[in-house]
């Protein structure tokens, strides 16, 4: 049974047979625990590692990110708004200076990925991804208004579509 109330955390209440069963209820939930919390640990003074794997530090009492700091080094001055810093290898806690790319803006961020992703799948950089049957194809042979599509794909969606609606 679950209860609550606005001013305390959510309290569970379980039936168990023994005292036994109690104790290795909450040993592994302690262990389940301490194992996720090990692997974001940081020395003191050295920043939080987010759920996104991000390093933040605390400077004048607001939340600055390890990796724009660099940036902001590499750059000499600080970072214009609107800017996006983006790590080459994907990892977020690698903040070393040769694996940040600043980006002027996020449609620039998003170019890379895309680029990113399309050269994994299929070895081509220029590739898009057509968004009804998922296979990746030239620009030239894809439509485009705000994502990539097949001609042929767009129109059997619709017909599909159509025939579920009747």
């Amino acid at each position: 049974m679950r209860t609550s109330n606005k001013h305390s955390f959510i309290q569970y209440k379980a039936v168990f047979a023994n005292a036994y069963c109690i104790s290795l209820f909450y040993l592994s939930i302690r262990q389940t625990y301490n194992s996720s919390m090990t692997k974001h640990t940081r020395k003191r003074g050295t920043g939080t590692v987010r759920k996104d794997g991000h390093i933040a530090h605390m400077r004048a009492g607001k939340i600055v990110f390890e990796h724009r700091e660099i940036a902001e080094r590499a750059l000499g001055k600080p970072l214009p708004p609107g800017v996006q810093v983006h790590h080459v290898d994907g990892d977020p806690a690698n903040n070393a200076p040769s694996n940040l790319v600043i980006c002027p803006s996020q449609s620039y961020h998003k170019l890379l990925h895309a680029r990113e992703s399309a050269y994994a799948a299929c070895g081509n950089y220029d590739w898009r991804r057509c968004q009804f049957c998922r296979q990746y194809d030239s620009q030239d042979r894809l439509m485009h208004t705000d994502v990539y599509f097949h001609r042929a794909c767009r129109a059997q969606y619709n017909r599909d579509r159509y025939n579920r609606k009747v």
